[in-house]
């Protein structure tokens, strides 16, 4: 009898309606027919649009709403939300619909792109479920003779690497029979080949040609043994017991045999101070204290020496880059290293702005993302890229990671304070914060590690991978507007800030899908805009 805990995801379905505003094109008759005069308008395109005065509702009030065919866009599954009409404060946040549905269209044309193609502004009401997930814990008994067959969920962090799969697939057969069948079976063979080694080396010790006699005699009793057991078993009746007695006899004798070779060993190995290859020793130790991690602490002893062993994270992403190509890899840190890093930014004191704690979090970190430099450089040649398509590649990645708050505080509501802060934490469905991180800013390995990151610290990551591969790249930050935006130095079009005679194109990495050299209209006034850092 034993217990085990069990671990079981469950899906809450979470109903929301709010008014989507954004702006369509469309041929003539399409047009028409939102104003209500044809029935079939598939091919109306909603080109862009944002999510106001969003709000959670009961489920009979969606399953009441009778959708309008609209509805199958995919720019209404993924949209940019606000909790009232004021989106000049922030960026807003992005949400992920499931089974969207629009009722009371209405249309209002601005005029024509071409002889009868038209554009204009649209808005409807929007109803649509975003799914979250909770985790419910179950203690269970089992017995040697149940079979447990188990359901493990999928996770978004180190539970869904390849080797946690590989332990889920086992669990599925598991039985504690076979588990101890399991162990006998290791046991005999550790024995079968401590047997084996003995005899090899005594073998070795009498030399070649004693050894091909005992080997032809061990050959012989073979076959001997193959006719005493056959179905006719002649020689068994034809000797009667004397057959009995010689095959005893051999058995013995080869039981010696084998105690003669394990005895060798335990002497060759007792007279070893004579026979240890020195080179090999020294090897071993250098390796054995390439092993050890060196910690300082707070005692009296400085020099203390700590043993620490070391676990890895693994989060395992998969995304689309700007042509809609998909690309898979590992983010892979170290638990210590986080907790290095953490350290080095919680010491790091600043003296004028916050390009200084960048610096010394882009020089800490870049050491210990070569696991991560590793799985960029392999897509990086498998794929042939260039230099913008590479930088690309790490942008659109870091933009796929969901947006989640970093607070120098925690993340409880200030109720009297109605900012973009209080009013993500207001509608916020799932995990989406994290407190209490000195200066309100992760560093690379903490934000690979946990995939929690707002602004800043996304920036301060891709700075801390670009400057590694030698891109000429800033940090663009703005105390008016409270936000963080990365610039690069390449031959790109669109929006940039000059600094030093270098044209550093705007790249908003909250969000998917936002291009360089683009920046909102709400956040385009240069002169609040200042470079907290370059890499050259």
């Amino acid at each position: 009898m034993g217990k085990i805990e069990i671990q079981k995801v469950e899906i809450k379905n979470n109903y929301f309606k709010g008014v989507f505003k954004g702006q369509y094109s469309g041929y003539k008759d399409r047009v028409k027919a939102l104003n209500g005069s044809e029935q079939e308008y598939y091919d109306i395109t909603i080109d862009n649009g944002e999510l106001f005065q969003v709000e959670i509702i009961e489920q009979f009030e969606y399953d009441l709403v009778n959708s309008d065919k609209i509805s199958s866009q995919s720019r209404f599954k993924s949209v940019n939300a606000y909790a009232s009409d004021d989106n000049f404060l922030h960026d807003g946040y992005k949400l992920e619909f499931d089974e969207v549905k629009i009722q009371d269209v209405k249309l209002n044309s601005s005029g024509n792109l071409s002889s009868n193609k038209r554009v204009g502004d649209l808005e409807c009401s929007f109803y649509g479920i975003i799914k979250s997930k909770s985790t419910i814990t179950e203690v269970i008994d089992v017995t040697d003779q149940v079979p447990l067959n188990i359901n493990i969920a999928e996770s978004d962090t180190l539970k869904d690497s390849k080797e946690n799969k590989k332990v889920k697939n086992g669990l599925q057969h598991f039985s504690f029979n076979g588990f101890i069948s399991g162990i006998v079976d290791a046991i005999g063979w550790i024995f079968g080949l401590i047997i084996l080694v003995g005899i090899v080396s005594f073998l070795i010790s009498i030399g070649w040609i004693p050894a091909l006699i005992i080997l032809g005699i061990v050959f012989f009793i073979s076959i001997w043994e193959l006719l005493f057991n056959s179905s006719n078993n002649l020689l068994q009746s034809g000797l009667g017991c004397l057959g009995s007695i010689i095959k005893g006899g051999v058995v013995f004798i080869l039981l010696i045999i084998l105690a003669w070779g394990l005895l060798s060993i335990i002497i060759k190995s007792c007279e070893g101070d004579n026979l240890i290859d020195q080179k090999k020793l020294s090897h071993d130790l250098d390796e054995e204290r390439s092993n050890q991690k060196i910690v300082k602490t707070n005692s009296e002893n400085e020099n203390s020496i700590q043993e620490e062993v070391d676990t890895l994270i693994v989060n395992t992403r998969i995304w689309k880059n700007y042509e809609g190509k998909v690309f898979e890899m590992d983010l892979i840190t170290s638990k210590n290293n986080a907790k290095s890093s953490k350290f080095n930014r919680d010491n790091t004191k600043i003296k004028y702005n916050f390009g200084e704690l960048y610096s010394s979090i882009a020089k800490y970190d870049e050491e210990y993302l070569n696991l991560v430099y590793k799985e960029l450089d392999s897509i990086k040649i498998n794929n042939s890229m260039n230099r913008k398509s590479f930088a690309e590649l790490v942008v659109s990645m870091v933009q796929d990671i969901p947006y989640k708050l970093v607070l120098p505080t925690n993340c409880e509501i200030k109720s009297s304070n109605q900012n973009f802060t209080n009013n993500f934490l207001l509608n916020c469905i799932d995990d989406c914060c994290i407190g209490d991180i000195q200066y309100g800013v992760q560093t690379p390995i903490e934000f690979f590690s946990n995939l929690y990151g707002d602004c800043d610290t996304r920036t301060v990551s891709i700075y801390t991978i670009l400057k590694h591969y030698n891109y000429d790249v800033g940090i663009i930050n703005s105390d008016y507007y409270g936000h963080s935006i990365l610039g690069i130095n390449l031959p790109y079009n669109g929006s940039s800030y000059s600094f030093r005679g270098r044209e550093y194109f705007f790249w908003e990495t909250t969000q998917t899908g936002f291009p360089h050299g683009y920046i909102s209209p709400d956040y385009n006034n240069q002169e609040l805009w200042k470079m907290a850092i370059t890499s050259k």
